[in-house]
């Protein structure tokens, strides 16, 4: 057991593949850098206007331009050249991320700036993101796609972990301008790396249609996809009723466990533990054999976690459910994200996988809207345990629905195994 668990053949035949190797070290520094900006935005925010409403309005102006913009980034993603549209984004971020560091070291800067300079951000990532993610499976080989997603989860949790922590010792010794200028540097070689990767095969492109007509057609292609549709639904469940969880940690630290911010540095560190622990495992991984069933364990898997974490008394028992409430998290994100890029149209890829960031930046917003809302009339536990129940009750549907699809397909395949030989009948 112990062997097979620390058998990484996988990751090392991914990673025997250089340019994914030398996107992935690029990849990994530039989040970094953007975990960082990200921390420095909201403190600079708070510390600009001592106003909660403002700190939430900057949240607003990165999130919502990811989702309004995303769909159009999978379009775009879909009929030009991925390399060069995401080397375009990459550049026009350095300069915003030196705006950024320039305005706060001249104290010019001012929380409307900050708004407007967060809300550039947003429509960047709305435009990059489609493309980012279509781009890995030309990096790999086919049979590599699955471990190739994994490595990409285990480095955005990894720089999850650092970014933040760079960016507070940054602020507290040099400030958020340094912060800034730390991030803007951290994407120059990212775009060096891209350059390098300008000479790769294009996917087949998706014509000059209507922006808006081709969006649509993405859409109806996801949904009526008979693996991409169940998988989408699964991610809109956890994203909507599971996932919101991780945004209310900072109550739940307070109201049920009663210990304030270190209570909430357990708990959110305890998810990011076994976010990587969850990618570890997806990494080792070499094929899609199992990965739905996988992934449907992991939706009933994260409302029991949900559902028990708000349960419990002890700190600590709830930190080991956040924990596997995390694995089961990335097993969600990545692990679909995985089957959905083996089973996609390349000429569908950005607008599948737009849609699919989408409802996962989306769906925890949303989640994190209403049962906020609702937590302010009837207490945390009860949305939190509701969200849960859906839950268990998608799962048992997609069950069921599982194995009707198995059931039929076993009897498509005796119905042509019993016609065969009669065809050869006088």
């Amino acid at each position: 057991m112990a062997a097979r668990w620390m058998d990484f053949s996988a990751v090392r035949q991914t990673f025997a593949h250089r340019a994914f190797a030398r996107y992935t070290a690029a990849n990994g520094l530039s989040l970094i850098g953007f975990w960082v900006q990200r921390l420095a935005v909201g403190w600079l925010a708070w510390d600009l206007s001592h106003s909660g409403f403002w700190l939430g309005t900057v949240v607003f102006a990165e999130l919502v331009p990811v989702i309004v913009i995303g769909p159009f980034g999978g379009v775009l993603a879909d009929r030009f050249n991925r390399v060069r549209l995401s080397l375009v984004c990459q550049s026009l971020a350095v300069v915003q991320a030196a705006l950024l560091s320039l305005l706060s070291a001249t104290a010019t800067m001012t929380v409307g700036l900050l708004v407007l300079l967060t809300l550039v951000q947003g429509v960047l990532a709305g435009f990059n993101q489609p493309a980012r993610l279509a781009l890995v499976p030309s990096l790999v080989a086919k049979d590599n796609v699955i471990t190739a997603v994994a490595v990409n989860a285990i480095v955005f949790n990894l720089a999850r972990l650092v970014g933040p922590a760079i960016a507070g010792l940054m602020i507290t010794t040099v400030g958020p301008a340094a912060a800034f200028a730390f991030n803007a540097v951290s994407y120059l070689w990212f775009i060096r790396v891209l350059v390098t990767l300008l000479t790769l095969a294009q996917e087949p492109g998706a014509g000059r249609g209507r922006v808006l007509s081709q969006i649509a057609e993405g859409v109806r292609y996801a949904a009526g996809h008979a693996t991409i549709g169940p998988l989408l639904l699964i991610v809109a469940t956890s994203s909507l009723f599971a996932r919101p969880l991780t945004e209310l940690l900072p109550g739940l630290a307070d109201l049920v466990f009663g210990r304030g911010a270190n209570g909430l540095a357990v708990l959110v560190s305890s998810v990011a533990f076994g976010a990587v622990a969850g990618s570890l495992w997806l990494a080792k991984r070499s094929g899609p054999q199992g990965m739905r069933g996988a992934i449907l364990g992991a939706l009933l898997v994260a409302g029991v976690a949900d559902a028990l974490t708000v349960a419990v008394q002890a700190l600590w028992l709830a930190a080991v459910l956040l924990a596997v409430f995390g694995v089961a998290l990335v097993i969600l994100g990545a692990g679909t994200q995985s089957l959905i890029q083996a089973e996609v149209a390349p000429e569908m890829r950005g607008r599948v996988l737009s849609l699919n960031g989408l409802i996962i930046r989306g769906g925890p917003a949303l989640g994190a809207l209403v049962m906020g809302w609702a937590a302010d009339y009837v207490g945390l536990a009860a949305p939190l345990m509701a969200g849960a129940l859906v839950c268990g009750l998608v799962f048992l549907v997609m069950l069921r629905r599982g194995a009707r699809l198995d059931r039929a397909a076993k009897g498509t395949a005796k119905e042509a195994a019993g016609a065969a030989p009669r065809r050869d009948l006088p």
